[in-house]
């Protein structure tokens, strides 16, 4: 009887045998990651913006406004701050626009000058006592809808409080202007001028100019003016947020 041996694989057929399985493996394994999608890292998240909520941005809004009218005071008090000031200048009354023409004509135009300095200078001693009015109505001020405001154009803050202040703001300021016109020679310039012009009859104004009342109007729109500058200023330049109310509020609009 023959008998069959089974051959043995040597240690050179295994080497080879293992090789063999190898690049099969590595095969599959190349095409499996050359079909498998290239999966992008996660997008880093950025940091949640804060929250405002509508007592942030009425703060804001009161520091805003503050601040404008310090800075409207503070220009505004001074010699010349109303009278070489052409955007905030008061003029002579419209009524009396004719009087002055004529009474130019006669070389009497000193009379209307006066009228116009003294105006001036009692609207900026008003200004100087003004501080503790506009701050009082600064903090009585409320915000129905405070986002709206802070949506709204460059001077929104003004203008509402603008509206919601003005008649308080005159009934308070009026005597002052009232008594700083009286000292300044502004009512007995306006008395002089209409003398002078008597012999103008028809040219007289009807009623007579209310130097108290118009100065007080006039002050009251170039305070206004300047504060409205303010808020712009701190709307677009970063740098003018000083208080922590103000930059986040302000920041956080921006982003």
């Amino acid at each position: 009887m023959r008998y069959h041996s089974t051959v043995l694989p040597t240690s050179k057929h295994a080497a080879v045998l293992i090789g063999l399985i190898t690049v099969v493996v590595a095969g599959c394994s190349k095409r499996e990651a050359e079909e498998k999608p290239v999966v992008p890292p996660p997008a880093l998240e950025s940091p949640a913006a804060p929250v405002l909520s509508a007592q942030d941005i009425a703060n804001a809004l009161k520091d805003l406004l503050t601040m404008g009218a310090t800075q409207a005071i503070a220009e505004l008090s001074v010699q010349d701050g109303f009278l070489k000031n052409p955007e905030v200048a008061i003029p002579l009354p419209s009524s009396l626009m004719e009087i002055d023409r004529q009474l130019r004509l006669v070389g009497k135009e000193r009379y209307a000058d006066e009228l116009v300095v003294a105006m001036n200078r009692a609207a900026e001693a008003a200004a100087a006592e003004a501080g503790p009015i506009f701050a009082e109505a600064v903090r009585d001020v409320t915000f129905p809808d405070p986002e709206q405001i802070l949506k709204g154009p460059d001077d929104a803050a003004t203008q509402y409080f603008r509206r919601a202040s003005q008649a308080r703001l005159e009934q308070s300021l009026l005597p002052v202007v009232e008594q700083t016109a009286d000292r300044t020679g502004a009512v007995a310039a306006y008395t002089n001028l209409m003398q002078r012009a008597a012999f103008l009859g028809k040219f007289m104004p009807e009623p007579e100019v209310n130097v108290g009342q118009y100065v007080t109007d006039k002050m009251l729109a170039g305070v206004f003016k300047v504060i409205a500058e303010e808020e712009r200023r701190i709307r677009n330049d970063p740098a003018a947020r000083t208080s922590d109310a103000l930059k986040k509020v302000f920041n956080t609009a921006a982003k």
